[in-house]
């Protein structure tokens, strides 16, 4: 059964239930909160946090979907979770502002996976669409294989890449920084997506990303949609070059806010094929 939960902000009541009716036959459980007088929250802490510790506590749940994404992860009770996961371990889908929490989970031992939210789901194209249901209806399911990457800067001539993989919203990331879920990239594989960002912002994460933490040294950095953002490709390559990086810089992720957003295990060892040309840079 799947335990649907309220981490994050608040949901459009349309495309809530237009994801409900695309889960069919699946059972599920709706774990609410009451909405809270901040309008960019779902409800407030506690009551967002109690929403996913009972989906975490409930025998019945064998995977937890996030509703939306948004903003707000970062002030739920991240001790509690903590505790209710190493009692009861659960996995969990989501991405955007979710990326805290699965961070949450691979610091607990604990499965979780980048993939849709609830929302999104009316908006996926019918492959991504179908596989999303597939895998809430088994958990257990063995992934796709991983998409092939496209090589976009000093990536030599391999022709696989494989390691430890994390991956999320670059600008959740960056609010990571400093806080008890701020992700250990040394030696990682590390996707980053965001959307309807312009530039200077793409810049100023990265840039951020690259002097406060040890993404420097990332094994690789893999780039993931950017829906609505300029030029990502050639901040990207500018900011490795600025700062003299080895950190090879791949391409063609179809994870994040579009319509094919690849489930992936977040903090798992994958391998990935390589095309052999080159992408552009979008400078």
């Amino acid at each position: 059964m799947i335990g649907i939960v309220f981490p994050s902000g608040p949901v459009q009541s349309t495309r809530f239930n237009q994801g409900l009716e695309l889960l069919g036959n699946l059972p599920f459980r709706i774990f609410p909160v009451k909405q809270a007088d901040t309008e960019y929250l779902a409800g407030n802490d506690a009551r967002r946090t109690e929403s996913l510790v009972s989906a975490i506590n409930d025998e019945e749940i064998t995977i937890i979907l996030a509703a939306r994404g948004g903003y707000g992860a970062i002030r739920l009770d991240h001790k509690r979770l903590r505790t209710a996961l190493h009692k009861k371990p659960k996995p969990l889908i989501g991405f955007s502002d979710i990326t805290i929490l699965l961070e949450l989970w691979r610091q607990a031992g604990v499965v979780s996976y980048h993939g849709p939210v609830l929302t999104q789901l009316p908006l996926l194209e019918t492959e991504s669409l179908q596989y999303a249901l597939e895998f809430l209806a088994n958990p257990s399911l063995k992934l796709c294989k991983m998409p092939k990457l496209s090589p976009l800067f000093q990536c030599g001539n391999q022709e696989e890449l494989a390691g430890e993989l994390l991956g999320g919203n670059l600008a959740t990331f960056c609010s990571m920084t400093g806080t008890s879920c701020e992700p250990d990239y040394k030696d990682k594989l590390v996707i980053l997506e965001d959307v309807n960002e312009p530039p200077y912002k793409i810049d100023r994460m990265l840039n951020h990303l690259l002097l406060s933490t040890n993404i420097k040294q990332a094994k690789s950095l893999i780039m993931g949609s950017f829906s609505g953002c300029q030029h990502p490709k050639g901040i990207f390559v500018d900011l490795i070059k600025k700062y003299h990086l080895n950190l090879p810089l791949f391409a063609g992720f179809p994870a994040g806010h579009q319509k094919s957003n690849f489930i992936f295990p977040y903090g798992k060892t994958v391998k990935f094929s390589l095309e052999k040309n080159i992408d552009s840079v979008d400078c």
